[in-house]
């Protein structure tokens, strides 16, 4: 059995929360091959992942080796793309106005980076450096394009899944945002 561990730092770091500390118990991979065992990674805590069904997206996504103090991306950038790490360190650092403190996040092994700007078509929130050495796979804008329109059935449950694992961050991160709220009342 694998352990992963993952430093969280969401919206609610800025209201005086420290990070929290996730610990992730996954078993041996699934999947013989990449990016395929990583998307189980991403995705499998909330949706079971059919090898069959989930294979030709391997045609739409892009390996990228990425070495350590390498800019993925600026805050404010136009999207290229969605990237799945499948292993390493990336550092996502936010920005939002003068005189706030900046909010940092840890992305790991079997995180999804740089979906919410991809699929709304807006400027990257965050800039993000590669903590240490990484391998990520990405969806560029052009192919998830045309994966929608050559695998229409897939692109509805890969985008589907994304969706929900947003909605789960969504719902955790007002759970927790409601509950430091009510102590303080």
């Amino acid at each position: 059995m694998l352990r992963t561990v993952s430093f969280l730092c969401g919206p609610s770091f800025y209201n005086g929360n420290l990070c929290s500390l996730g610990i992730r118990e996954q078993h041996e991979p699934i999947f013989n091959t990449e990016p395929l065992n990583t998307l189980a990674k991403v995705f499998s805590s909330y949706d079971n992942i059919d090898s069959d069904h989930f294979r030709p997206i391997e045609n739409y996504l892009e390996q990228r080796i990425l070495t350590e103090g390498s800019v993925l991306w600026n805050q404010n950038d136009l999207p290229d793309g969605l990237y799945i790490v499948e292993s390493g360190i990336l550092r996502a650092s936010y920005k939002f106005a003068d005189h706030t403190p900046s909010i940092e996040e840890s992305m790991v092994s079997g995180t999804l980076a740089g979906e919410m700007s991809a699929l709304s078509g807006l400027p990257r929130n965050a800039t993000v450096i590669v903590e240490r050495d990484a391998v990520v796979w990405r969806l560029s804008m052009e192919n998830l394009a045309r994966l929608e329109l050559e695998q229409p059935k897939l692109a509805r449950t890969f985008l589907g899944l994304i969706l929900k694992g947003l909605w789960i961050i969504v719902e955790r991160d007002a759970r927790v945002d409601f509950s430091s709220f009510s102590r303080k009342n």
